[in-house]
């Protein structure tokens, strides 16, 4: 069994720290962070995470997998909607 850390996560400028489990997929911490910080009115998923670098982070994948480290941040904001 892995050991929790806590990642940051970055929303509207706010830090909202997350414990997270490294094998669960990101979108449970990011259900947690949205949730502590109060940023329920949108769904999940019409939220982007990004990492320092600004790379999009899969949603679906484990945190490890990602390298996201204990400490490590990552920019939630909504995704931009596209023209119709």
């Amino acid at each position: 069994m892995s050991q929790k850390y806590t990642i940051v996560f970055v929303i509207a400028g706010d830090d909202v720290p997350v414990e997270v489990n490294p094998n669960e997929p990101l979108h449970v911490a990011v259900t947690k962070a949205l949730k502590e910080s109060s940023n329920t009115s949108r769904p999940r998923d019409d939220w982007e995470a990004r990492n320092a670098d600004g790379s999009l982070l899969g949603s679906d994948v484990k945190i490890s997998a990602l390298g996201l480290a204990a400490g490590a941040r990552v920019m939630l904001s909504p995704k931009v909607g596209g023209g119709g």
